[in-house]
């Protein structure tokens, strides 16, 4: 027995997404932001830095580019901070950053 999803204000979707979600931070992405200017990722098409379009959790590829990136802790802050729930910011997944963010408050 599958337990049913549960409705969005997308009337429901197929995925695993909320689309909402998707759109708020779409729209956080569209924004300018200076650190963005000087991300080791800014223009890559070849690397899937948003791997839970794929089902999977892991992009190590796209963190490894991350390790390289001068403005690492700015974008992992950023992804934090709107709590982004897509994709490796920082060198984070998603999973991660929940995980911090879950840890990191104060009882």
């Amino acid at each position: 027995m599958t337990t049913p999803r549960k409705p969005t204000a997308t009337g429901g979707n197929p995925g695993n997404y909320d689309y909402t979600s998707l759109l708020k931070e779409f729209s956080l992405v569209l924004r300018k932001f200076d650190w963005m200017d000087d991300a080791a990722c800014r223009g890559m098409t070849n690397v899937n830095f948003f791997p839970e379009a794929r089902y999977k959790t892991e992009a190590p590829q796209a963190v490894a580019v991350c390790r390289t990136c001068g403005v690492q802790q700015e974008c992992r802050d950023f992804a934090i901070k709107n709590e982004i729930e897509y994709g490796i910011w920082g060198g984070m997944t998603a999973i991660e950053r929940k995980q911090w963010r879950r840890d990191s408050v104060i009882p």
